[in-house]
């Protein structure tokens, strides 16, 4: 994720409520995951399946759950990685431009859907029986709400997300 934004992985951690081992003052200048993280970016170990990737990421730093001795790089503890790095992901893209509240006119809304008024449907966006879409979400083009899922407040579903039926 390419951005301008240059703060020290202290800084970081704050936002993401995590704990720093290692050298908290390096810069940090943006997110990426394991295998396509830079020098200067942040990146991530929530799965298992990808620790083999840790020793080769270039990455200059991690949020993982546990201390991983061995990396020789700064970490950012956190008990839940996957949620703080969603977090700092929205800490370096910033509040942006929120889109105009409304349902867009192309959007598909069931009619028992529950979607709180305060929300903004994109264009093209379906959202599905028994559904329902909590306060100041963005669900942006393309988006797809199945049958009976639940949205909490302030959820940011990028363009062509799927939340498939009965998620919360």
């Amino acid at each position: 994720m390419a951005t301008t934004k240059r703060v020290t992985l202290d800084e970081v951690a704050k936002a993401v409520g995590g704990t720093v081992v290692g050298d908290g003052s390096i810069e940090i200048t943006g997110v990426a995951g394991i295998r396509e993280a830079q020098e200067g970016e942040l990146t991530f170990l929530a799965n298992p399946r990808y620790e083999a990737y840790l020793a080769k990421t270039r990455a200059s730093a991690i949020i993982l759950a546990e201390n991983h001795l061995d990396l020789g790089k700064p970490l950012i503890q956190n008990s839940n990685p996957y949620l703080a790095f969603l977090n700092a992901v929205r800490f370096f893209a910033g509040d942006g431009e929120r889109p105009a509240k409304g349902i867009h006119p192309t959007a598909v809304v069931a009619p028992d859907a529950r979607v709180a008024p305060d929300v903004s449907v994109g264009p093209l966006v379906t959202i599905g029986p028994g559904a329902s879409v909590g306060p100041r979400c963005v669900l942006h083009p393309g988006c797809v709400v199945g049958a009976r899922t639940r949205i909490g407040a302030d959820p940011l579903p990028f363009p062509n997300v799927v939340v498939r039926e009965d998620c919360v």
